[in-house]
């Protein structure tokens, strides 16, 4: 275990820039690729014990990190493409909300008790 924690001390302290520049140009957010960095780190510390150091520790650091960014990517997309669906199915609600209101015989306004006077 303290083997690993030195190559993991030592590969961060010499990739850590690399990857989180790499991931910055993926995704366009300092913070959010420093996050992702962060998040690979904790990924070899559950896995490196385990399965034993990688041949190419940057490599698999980067690998790990650049895979869980285009993860984020994707749920990003989503959430942006149900926001837009949702804002969409929002004005066609209120699109036939007004239609109602200024048809003869729907809604409120047009209904004919409320033109023969009769609230």
């Amino acid at each position: 275990m303290a083997d690993v924690n030195t190559a993991l001390a030592d590969v961060f302290r010499e990739e850590a820039g690399r990857l989180t520049s790499a991931l910055v140009h993926i995704l366009g957010d300092f913070a959010v690729a420093e996050e992702i960095v962060q998040d690979a780190l904790l990924v070899a510390l559950e896995r490196w014990p385990v399965d034993g150091i990688p041949d190419r520790p940057g490599a698999w650091l980067l690998t790990v990190a650049r895979r869980r960014a285009l993860n984020q990517l994707s749920r990003d997309a989503r959430y942006r493409a149900g926001a837009d669906r949702a804002d969409l199915a929002g004005g066609l609600r209120l699109y036939h909300c007004r239609d109602r209101e200024r048809l003869p015989g729907l809604g409120n306004s047009g209904s004919p008790a409320h033109r023969a006077g009769a609230t």
